[in-house]
Order: structure tokens, then sequence, then C-alpha cells
């Protein structure tokens, strides 16, 4: 790890004043405590937030049957809305990953709706598998590239602006990114393929059984699918990467990070200190 990861270890803590009963940190002399914020990054406001980035495509299905055009209206102002504040925001702007699900919807809903004045009701026929093959080789491009779209929306500490230092110090944490993904594929590609039922054989629309089950209860549960298997791997990593941990915050005893109380301690830690906690440099 360079002088520059260190310096943001060793400054980018958050301080505040010991409590009563608590020890002050030590070798300050000042009566503070250091704490290290620490959550799990693909925790349920990572799924939340990997939610409200499909939004706009949540609206586009719901309105599919009803006004297909303003529902594309509404779901490429939203998008390109989300992508906005993500570009403003502090944290979003020093991520690793770009965010994939606003940077796609924007053409995707925009070249639909242009094609709509074309053939309306071809464009809406097709939309629920054109959209779903869409996601899926986004999700397929962003493993080849090794940049999982899915770890732009987790939450990492504040001292750690980016997850910079997760992404190049941590090769789990590119591990967990990669399947969480992989299971978006999954999710993807397996509504594609189902939407085609209705779209061949007929009845895609209205209240016809096979809309409802392929168009609507059969996206709505791989979508779910995908947040839970998301949300998982994020619980599997924060309990299974203790030595990684570590190694991130430079602690010789990880029972010092506040919110780690739930996770297996007892291993032998890396040397303490970030200058001694090496690791590899490069994604």
């Amino acid at each position: 790890m360079g002088e520059k990861d260190a310096k943001r270890i060793a400054d980018g803590v958050n301080e505040v004043p010991a409590a009563s009963g608590s020890a002050p940190d030590q070798g300050h002399g000042l009566g503070w405590c250091t704490f290290h914020e620490y959550h799990d990054p693909l925790d349920d406001w990572s799924s939340r937030d990997t939610l409200l980035g499909l939004i706009p495509l949540i609206m586009a299905f719901a309105l599919q049957d009803g006004n297909f055009r303003v529902g594309l209206i509404i779901a490429l102002a939203s998008a390109a809305f989300l992508l906005v504040m993500r570009t403003v925001a502090w944290d979003s702007r020093y991520k690793k990953v770009w965010p994939m699900l606003e940077l796609m919807s924007i053409p995707l809903f925009a070249i639909l709706l242009g094609l709509s004045y074309v053939n309306n009701y071809q464009i809406n026929k097709w939309f629920p598998t054109i959209s779903a093959i869409t996601f899926a080789l986004m999700s397929f491009l962003s493993l080849a590239w090794r940049r999982p779209w899915v770890g732009h929306y987790a939450r990492f500490p504040k001292f750690d602006r980016g997850g910079s230092l997760l992404w190049r110090h941590t090769p789990n944490w590119r591990r967990t990114c990669d399947l969480a993904t992989l299971g978006w594929l999954i999710a993807f590609t397996a509504t594609a393929c189902l939407t085609l039922v209705p779209e061949i054989t007929g009845g895609h629309k209205g209240g016809n059984a096979k809309n409802i089950i392929f168009n609507y209860l059969f996206p709505a549960g791989f979508g779910l699918f995908g947040l839970i298997h998301q949300q998982i791997l994020g619980n599997r990593y924060r309990n299974s990467t203790v030595r990684n941990l570590d190694r991130y915050f430079g602690r010789t005893q990880l029972g010092q990070v506040p919110g780690t109380g739930t996770m297996r301690t007892g291993e032998t830690p890396y040397p303490s200190g970030a200058a001694e906690a090496t690791g590899p440099t490069t994604v």
C-alpha cells in the first residue's frame, strides 16, 4: 500500500470525543477515540439504491399495457434525473464503476420512444424482451470489462472515497461484485427468454394470463431474486473476509471496528498499521 493510501486511512477516520467509560485513543493523549466507520458495502441500503436505479424500467413495465408512450417518457425523465443526481453526488463521482443502470436506461428509452412514433404496436409488443436483453448485455459486458456494475451501488466508508482502497486491496470484494452482477445477468437473461412466450404465441396484452404471468410476475420475481442474491453475497462478504477487512483497515484487532461484533474475530489478523498491510495495487 502506497503512502497516499496509508495517509487516507490515517487521516480519513472519524474522530469523536471519548465517551464516558471508553478508552481514549492511545498515542494522542487528547481524550479522543478514533472510530472507523464500517458497514457491509452491499447492505440493505445498497439494495435499495440498486432498486432506485431500476425504477425507470419498473415504471415502463407498469405502463406497458396503459399509455406506453407516456411510460417511456416518464422512464426517460426519471433515468436522466437519477444520473444527474449521481453525477453531482460527492461519493458517486469517485467510484470505480459508472452508474450503468442509468447510463443504459437513457439511450434505451430514448430510442424506444422515438421508434414508438414509427410503429407503436411492435415496440410495445417486444419491449419486455428488448429491455431485458439490453440489461443482460450490460451485465455481461461489465463482467468482461472487470467493472461489475453492482459495484457502483455499494456504500463505502466515508474515509475510503469511492471505495478505491477496497477495489485495489481486497480481491474478495471484486469477486463478490462479480457474483452479484452474474446473478443479475441470470435474472435478465431468464426474463428475456420468458417474455418471448406471450410475444410468439400471442396474448401479450391486457388481462391475458400469458401477459400477466410472463410480462409481469416473472420479471418481478427475477428482479427480487437479483436484489436478494446481491444482499446475501454482501452479508457473506462481511462474515467471511476478516483477513481482508483487517488489511483494509490496518488494525491489529478487528473488534475495534464498530459493527463487527458478529464477525469471526478469533482468526490471526494481518500486521497492524496501514503501511504494513501490503497488497496488490492493481485491479
